[in-house]
């Protein structure tokens, strides 16, 4: 039996579809889990072992597998669009929102728009999105889709344009409290952490090209320290763990130095410091996303630390 690859994993408006196996029957759960029934319709506290030898089973454990990556895919392209800052065709989300991968992700998304060198404009909650129909260009082609949204006086409107914004938090500035509350309020969750991610502002008037207040983060290995960085989404080349931000068009990286060598040997952090174009630049001059992302990952990567033992301990 062939177990057919779609895209999409069981919740609970959609519940799993069994696929016999002789008497019994196994299926995806709404957690990615695989589960089994006898031949009763009871369902079983484990998948007998015997159902694990079969080809069904097997199978199965393959689109799980490819769920899991492809779920893991779409989280990680939604924080893209956040980090690049760039204009998502809201055709592209008509096609994706039938997914129910990305429909988890993009849901309850704060959006915006923004006409070319005009403020942002909050939208609010993402909550549907519908694909128009029928074309809407000239050559016969649709350019939007319908987005539903709950705006921030808690009504129910739409919003009908070529492109949106996912902005980061730290562009909500003072209202980044509010819409916080707000959410609470109205029992809005949303699993890709926008709201929730944590946020640094640059101090008034920051002096120097480097941040050292992480310096006294010590790892016992470095791989340990590059491993923490990697399981955050952070790369790692020439003793930097590195986090990439498009803002205003422009390219950036923030680099927090955690060593180099072999990777057995203690290490401890080093200086954050923010490149553009291979220079490095004065602090004063980081852009608010580029500068929120690289504190973020310094104090991911401090958390991590070799933690000193109390006396008595």
């Amino acid at each position: 039996m062939t177990v057919t690859v779609t895209g999409q994993t069981p919740t609970e408006e959609t519940p799993p579809q069994w696929i016999p196996v002789g008497d019994q029957a196994i299926a995806l759960d709404a957690d990615g889990k695989i589960i089994a029934r006898n031949k009763s319709g009871r369902p079983l506290k484990s998948v007998p072992a015997k159902l694990k030898k079969t080809d069904e089973f097997v199978q199965l454990d393959q689109l799980r597998d490819f769920l899991a990556r492809h779920d893991a895919d779409a989280g990680a392209q939604v924080q893209r669009w956040l980090l690049d800052g760039l204009p998502v065709p809201t055709v592209l989300l008509g096609e994706l929102w039938a997914d129910s991968a990305w429909r988890s992700w993009l849901t309850d998304l704060v959006i915006a728009t923004q006409e070319p060198g005009g403020p942002l404009e909050l939208g609010g909650f993402l909550r549907e999105v519908t694909p128009q129909p029928g074309g809407n260009r000239s050559d016969g082609k649709r350019d939007r889709s319908l987005l539903a949204v709950v705006d921030l006086d808690g009504e129910s409107t739409t919003i009908d344009a070529t492109h949106i914004l996912i902005p980061h938090p730290v562009l909500f500035g003072d209202d980044l409290d509010e819409l916080r509350e707000f959410a609470v309020d109205l029992g809005i969750t949303s699993r890709f952490d926008q709201l929730q991610r944590q946020v640094f502002s640059a101090p008034g008037s920051p002096e120097g090209r480097a941040i050292n207040d992480f310096s006294d983060a010590e790892f016992e290995q470095i791989r340990f320290a590059a491993g923490r960085a990697k399981s955050h989404g952070f790369s790692v080349q020439g003793g930097y763990a590195v986090c990439r931000i498009i803002e205003g068009g422009k390219r950036y990286q923030a680099r927090i130095w955690i060593g180099e060598g072999a990777p057995d040997e203690p290490t401890s952090l080093g200086e954050l410091i923010w490149v553009f174009d291979d220079t490095t630049l004065p602090v004063a001059q980081v852009p608010p996303v580029a500068y929120s992302e690289g504190m973020r990952m310094a104090t991911i990567l401090y958390a991590g630390r070799k933690l000193e033992k109390e006396d008595g301990e």
